[in-house]
């Protein structure tokens, strides 16, 4: 019994990380949700100064005022 639990849970795991990849892929960016830091590739939420991932700087700054 505790392995069929097991399993569930590990099926459970596994296809809420595939749809959240797939959510990622196909609607987060396109929506403008998310964007893909420039460094490592790791997507990031609204617009921060620096990567949560890595620490690189994501930010762009203009000069026009």
């Amino acid at each position: 019994m505790s392995w069929t639990l097991l399993g569930l849970v590990v099926l459970l795991v596994a296809s809420w990380w595939v749809g959240w990849r797939v959510y990622l892929r196909l609607w987060g960016y396109q929506r403008g949700h998310y964007r893909r830091c420039e460094h490592c590739g790791q997507p990031y939420k609204d617009q921060p100064t620096y990567c949560p991932h890595c620490g690189e700087v994501v930010a762009h700054w203009s000069n026009r005022r």
